[in-house]
């Protein structure tokens, strides 16, 4: 009976795991891009293009797949895509409906739309969006020389050979990547993988070691906690710095702000270890597996756009766990040139809170002195 129990726990916890891990895969399976927001600039201002934009919000905002925002000019589309509100941008030159006349006239020059990649926002989102916008830019100049060369021909204008063939392809753009990942086109996740690891195991031996120990009274307990957080803070320090310097060593990639991103690290490992020696003092050795199934769970979602997700999985995963706030925080510090204090770091802080207040709330003893 007692062989029967063992085997139907084995078997309920792997039924766990595999609905865990699985449902945390489900939103790779088809990832599909829904309301991602991107800019336009219209430095034309003309009929013509007020007409283009106008025509292409409408058609991009019923498809869903993008949400159009208009803004003034690209010195404002910059500052926006730092602030990670935007993930491209079109800019239309000032010249275009004018370029577009004297080609039907049998000028050379070419209009212009520009493409603004924010790259650093999310790597992969970034390479299917230059294919959309570069899809949507041709399609704009295969429609511009179908209505020319069609007015062309109503207006009984002879149409040269030069002229038809300028009009084959009336729009030239340039993809410019802003905020751009360098070196790092595996982006942030080994930073948190070998942080959250080394965090995960170092905690553990610590807590084995508490585990062993007896207590006279609270206060004992108490100052010998204290001790190991002392030394966690220290060991923090040597597994912030040490993933930052070792990845930079074995990888071979240039990056800026290792100072910055040392202390982000040194501060989540921080946290990652006293929140396991928190949740350790509770849970005993069921820790290790919690931490591992909420790094196999998280780790697919975090790589996804959050327009890439639906609610429940942005609500009711993403809104609490760490990792996003280790692996996002660490992006805004390599690709914004953001601080290594930021809105990631002060989530990190409070799930820090929680974690000291379940290590000091359990204690071996009930005698005080």
């Amino acid at each position: 009976m007692k062989n029967n129990k063992i085997l139907l726990a084995i078997m309920t916890v792997a039924l766990i795991v595999i609905t865990l891990i699985t449902s945390a895969q489900i939103p790779t399976a088809k990832p599909e891009i829904k309301n991602l927001p991107i800019a336009i600039v219209n430095n034309d201002n003309s009929q013509l293009t007020t007409n283009i934009v106008d025509k292409l919000k409408n058609t991009l905002e019923e498809q869903g797949t993008l949400k159009v925002e208009i803004l003034d000019n690209k010195e404002q589309v910059l500052n926006e895509m730092k602030s990670q509100n935007y993930y491209g941008a079109l800019i239309i030159d000032k010249n275009f409906s004018s370029n577009i006349t004297k080609l039907a006239a049998g000028g050379k020059e070419q209009a212009r739309i520009d493409i603004l990649i924010n790259q650093g926002k999310n790597i992969n989102v970034s390479n299917q969006l230059t294919n959309i916008l570069s899809k949507i830019v041709d399609n704009i100049g295969n429609n511009l020389s179908t209505q020319t060369i069609t007015t062309i021909k109503e207006k009984n204008v002879p149409l040269s050979a030069d002229v038809a063939l300028s009009l084959q392809k009336p729009i030239i753009t340039n993809v410019e990547i802003v905020n751009g990942v360098g070196d790092l086109t595996f982006g942030t996740l080994p930073f948190f993988q070998i942080t959250w690891m080394a965090s995960l195991i170092s905690a553990v031996i610590l807590f084995i070691n508490y585990n062993k120990k007896t207590f006279s009274n609270k206060l004992e307990e108490i100052n010998f906690k204290m001790y190991n957080i002392i030394f966690m803070t220290i060991n923090s320090l040597v597994i912030g710095y040490g993933t930052v310097y070792l990845i930079k060593w074995i990888l071979q990639v240039e990056f800026n702000n290792i100072n910055k991103l040392g202390i982000f690290l040194s501060t989540a490992s921080l946290v990652v270890m006293i929140l396991i020696y928190g949740l350790a003092n509770w849970l005993k050795f069921a820790v290790i597996p919690l931490a591992v199934l909420l790094m196999l769970f998280s780790l697919p979602l975090v790589q996804l756009a959050p327009e890439m997700l639906s609610n429940f999985y942005i609500n009711y995963v993403l809104s609490w766990t760490p990792v996003k706030f280790i692996v996002e925080g660490a992006k805004e510090i390599l690709f914004f040139n953001g601080n290594y204090f930021n809105s990631n770091t002060e989530y990190l802080l409070i799930i820090l809170l929680v974690g000291l207040m379940l290590l000091f709330t359990k204690f071996k003893t009930n005698k005080y002195i």
